[in-house]
């Protein structure tokens, strides 16, 4: 949970001593995919716990972070342009920010929390014009770290579309003992009230990655962890009720948020870090073809370039053997939260093409570093400027089947000062290598 205000920074104070980012980012493996990465011109200090989407239509990219949504138009040319596309009611407060665009209607919507419940605004023209939506939960649900997802209607199933719009809209939070979602069936504009997913008595922590769903409409919603190791949380029903399933032999640990993907034949994709709070936190993947009910064994990402922490993981999945994950990434090992932690982070990508049975991790910033030092993730206790990126980042895929990365950039122009930490909105966008759609190999 943070507070966000118009053109406010809040970060804790800063340290005196400077950082130099001087280390060489390791060897790219050749004929891997490629990524170039694309900066706010001026929004170096705003761009906290970024969400990204794609309006499949337009080709447009939406991007949201802190209390700013931009539409980002003109890949193409190298020099894309991003421009304000704020809704009023999204754009004055908030505790936490979420965006998603459905991928398959390209509708966007922007939540703000406001505790007892969300503010939020939806598109279906890219950001220039809004419904607004004062009310943008369900009754009951409660309080903290807010995620909404799309969806589709599960074929004969109790819940189906109220009006034209054809995806269900789902809003889920966390209240201290329990998780809570509600679901729209008019697009957004109203929520059922909220129905209970998981009680803390689960074993599972109340605060959750964000929402995903499958095309049958299966939804997921990953707990941080639930007791030493992760799950999700799976509706079958549009959110009626839901059922806690747990990956084997896996083991939470410090990176915060899982994340989760589902393919176009429901292939789902969880990834988290695992280790124990003092220990490394090492990206790992699960997969299951059969809604969380058994899963693949746990996989380590990043062992080409030695990863040993991870932080704000974001998994996205295109045909259904195909997926990525996204996450900052150090081979500095030990506990990362400590304020001796001198990791250097860049943000890496892992994609497989078979499903899960090999992954191959890739670099995407090999330039400047993402931050050096701490991320620190542990909210209002993060007291030594190092919460300058807060919680998460976001993942998409374009209709190429692209995978683009919205993150806040720590570091600007290969420059870390701990004296003035930076958040500069950034996307990383694939620009060569496999696809996540075979058809545009």
């Amino acid at each position: 949970m943070h507070r966000f205000r118009t053109r406010a920074v809040l970060v804790g104070a800063a340290l005196s001593a400077t950082f130099a980012a001087t280390t060489h980012a390791p060897a790219q493996p050749s004929s891997a995919p490629t990524f170039r990465t694309y900066a706010h011109p001026s929004d170096t200090k705003g761009a906290w716990e970024p969400t990204i989407g794609v309006n499949r239509e337009t080709g447009a990219v939406m991007y949201q972070s802190g209390l700013n949504t931009y539409r980002v138009t003109g890949f193409e040319s190298g020099s894309p342009e991003w421009t304000t596309a704020n809704s009023v009611l999204t754009s004055i407060e908030s505790f936490d920010p979420i965006l998603t665009t459905d991928f398959e209607t390209g509708r966007t919507f922007v939540s703000q929390l406001t505790l007892a419940c969300s503010l939020m605004a939806y598109t279906d023209t890219d950001g220039r014009t809004w419904q607004e939506v004062p009310d943008g939960c369900g009754v009951g649900s409660f309080f903290d770290h807010q995620s909404v997802g799309t969806g589709a209607f599960v074929r004969g199933g109790r819940l189906q579309p109220a009006t034209s719009y054809p995806r269900a809209v789902y809003y889920c939070s966390q209240a201290t003992a329990a998780t809570n979602c509600a679901t729209s069936v008019d697009g957004g504009l109203t929520f059922l009230p909220a129905v209970n997913a998981w009680h803390i008595a689960s074993g599972c922590s109340t605060i959750h990655g964000h929402i995903a769903s499958a095309p049958d409409g299966t939804v997921y919603v990953p707990p941080r962890r639930c007791g030493q190791g992760v799950g999700v949380a799976v509706s079958e029903n549009n959110g009626l009720s839901w059922a806690i399933r747990t990956v084997p032999d896996s083991i939470a640990g410090a990176a915060k948020d899982p994340s989760i993907a589902a393919g176009a034949d429901g292939t789902a994709y969880l990834a988290w870090g695992q280790g124990g709070d003092e220990l490394d936190t090492v990206p790992h993947v699960a997969v299951t073809r059969d809604r969380g009910r058994t899963w693949t064994e746990p996989v380590a990402l990043g062992r080409e370039y030695g990863i040993r922490n991870t932080a704000f993981i974001a998994t996205v999945a295109g045909d259904g053997n195909r997926a990525a994950v996204a996450f900052l990434g150090t081979p500095t090992g030990g506990p990362n939260q400590t304020p001796a932690f001198a990791g250097v982070w860049r943000l890496y990508v892992s994609f497989t093409y078979d499903r899960g049975a090999t992954w191959r991790t890739v670099l995407a910033t090999p330039g400047s570093p993402v931050q050096v030092g701490k991320i620190c993730t542990g909210g209002i206790a993060c007291n030594d400027g190092t919460r300058n990126l807060l919680d998460f980042m976001g993942a998409t895929i374009d209709p190429h089947g692209r995978v683009l990365v919205g993150f806040a950039d720590g570091c600007l122009e290969s420059m870390c000062d701990s004296s003035a930490r930076f958040a500069a909105a950034t996307i990383a966008r694939q620009h060569s290598g496999r696809t996540l759609y075979r058809l545009n190999d």
